[in-house]
């Protein structure tokens, strides 16, 4: 892996996440969906799909203990890479093959949950930039709702079993930016979890910045500033909350601590047999 990092100018001190031994849409495909209630799309991220698929079949355990009939799109990306790195024609591409797999849905105004904050922020703010005269484009950041606030109600009308314990909470900068601090904290509030949310900034990560060997040092200078040294400092049975992969891949480089996202909590919360590693 060492000499494909160098080639890829990726830093040699990181260690590239490893790929899950089987995928969530993998995993979805070979199961049988379990409710026939109110229709949910749920969103299947890069990371998601391909790192963590124990987010996505957490939050899919969640979404059908509730009534929801869930439908998860065929893999695609959303672009957020390309647009990133200025590749505004390629993003284009890739959100219009977004806009042909979630036309259906859209048009039956089915919710739209989304797990990765970076792909919220296309869908509600990028997209729009890129089509701003595409009907789809503002029908998609209308119906897009990410996963912690889409539960809320369901814990504040006593659906979901409440969690208990400390967690600390570190907030991707796209999900800061487009809805701020309070919705996230009504969300933890009404979850029940002694939450303590980081006045932190970035991570340091962003996206493939922290990867890259000319920025290493910047990115964990960036991270030690507020977000690891309070990783440090909290104790073993508290919770690390993370919902986007940059955060919690850079929580792990810094610290080895596992943070967790928030579908993973509640989860858990309601199935505590069960261990989704």
């Amino acid at each position: 892996a060492k000499p494909l990092q160098a080639a890829a100018g990726i830093s040699p001190q990181r260690k590239v996440p490893a790929f899950a031994h089987e995928t969530f849409q993998r995993w979805w495909q070979r199961r049988a969906p379990r409710s026939n209630g109110q229709a949910v799309l749920l969103w299947s991220d890069t990371f998601t799909n391909h790192f963590y698929p124990d987010v996505g079949r957490a939050a899919v355990g969640v979404l059908e203990a509730l009534g929801y009939s869930v439908t998860v799109p065929p893999q695609t990306c959303c672009g957020r890479p390309l647009y990133d790195f200025g590749l505004l024609h390629s993003a284009r591409d890739h959100l219009e093959v977004v806009f042909e797999r979630l036309a259906a849905s859209i048009d039956e105004r089915t919710p739209i949950v989304v797990l990765e904050p970076s792909c919220f922020a296309v869908f509600r703010d990028e997209a729009l930039n890129l089509f701003p005269d595409r009907a789809i484009a503002k029908a998609l950041a209308e119906r897009v709702v990410l996963f912690d606030a889409f539960v809320r109600p369901h814990f504040e009308r006593g659906e979901l079993p409440r969690l208990t314990g400390a967690a600390l909470v570190h907030m991707h900068c796209h999900q800061t930016a487009l809805v701020g601090r309070d919705e996230p904290a009504r969300a933890l509030r009404a979850a029940g979890l002694d939450a303590q949310m980081l006045d932190a900034g970035c991570c340091g990560m962003a996206g493939s910045f922290g990867f890259d060997k000319a920025h290493y040092k910047i990115s964990l200078d960036i991270g030690e500033r507020v977000l690891m040294p309070a990783v440090r400092a909290a104790s073993a049975d508290t919770a690390i909350i993370a919902d986007g992969f940059s955060c919690r891949e850079q929580i792990r480089h810094a610290t080895g601590r596992r943070a967790r996202h928030f579908a993973e909590m509640v989860w858990m919360g309601m199935e505590p047999a069960v261990l989704l590693s």
